[in-house]
């Protein structure tokens, strides 16, 4: 089925460099014998890896995805202590809706990658909002950044393809498997 395969390859395409970022970060514990903290990366990276290669579906539940979150959250903290918070806020009971995996993810990394700062770090913002009067969930991810041009933004969201001349290929992958799942509806 061509859209299953398209969604694997989205998916693939998510993050390589938090891998390599991931690896570094250990042998850079590894070089002060910090083995504290390189024991709670291996946990962190274990459950990260657990979650990549378990969820082989195309939805996994938003709750799973939460946990994929603040494991991610966990690692990048490692990665940059004292200069990362996060304030996580949703309903008791996360609704049971089924999101495409590491879609969260995705933005969070997108805001740590691009809002970040060495001398001021990033605060982040992660709300789960469950309008259940109109069967609707609202995820809003925000961060302290100066936040995306609106050209690139007018971009990412309208393009149907994940290649052009502004490369930010999060966010047109994060719509593209959306509309795959959702048709258009998310």
């Amino acid at each position: 089925h061509t859209s299953k395969a398209e969604l694997m390859y989205l998916r693939l395409q998510i993050n390589p460099h938090f891998f390599l970022n991931s690896i570094n970060v250990i042998y850079q514990l590894a070089q002060v014998q910090n083995f504290v903290l390189i024991q709670r990366m291996a946990l962190d990276l274990s459950q990260y890896f657990k979650f990549i290669f378990r969820s082989s579906s195309n939805c996994v539940f938003l709750g799973e995805e939460l946990e994929q979150v603040q494991t991610y959250l966990s690692i990048q903290e490692i990665r940059f202590p004292g200069k990362l918070r996060c304030d996580l806020r949703f309903t008791e009971p996360v609704p049971q809706i089924e999101i495409p995996p590491l879609l969260i993810q995705t933005f969070v990394e997108n805001s740590i990658k691009y809002a970040f700062r060495q001398d001021i770090g990033l605060e982040l913002g992660i709300a789960i909002d469950d309008l259940r009067d109109s069967n609707t969930v609202v995820i809003r991810i925000e961060d302290s950044g100066p936040g995306f041009p609106q050209e690139i933004l007018d971009h990412a969201y309208c393009s149907d393809s994940i290649e052009g001349p502004f490369q930010h290929i999060g966010i047109a992958n994060a719509q593209r498997r959306l509309d795959l799942i959702y048709k258009k509806s998310a």
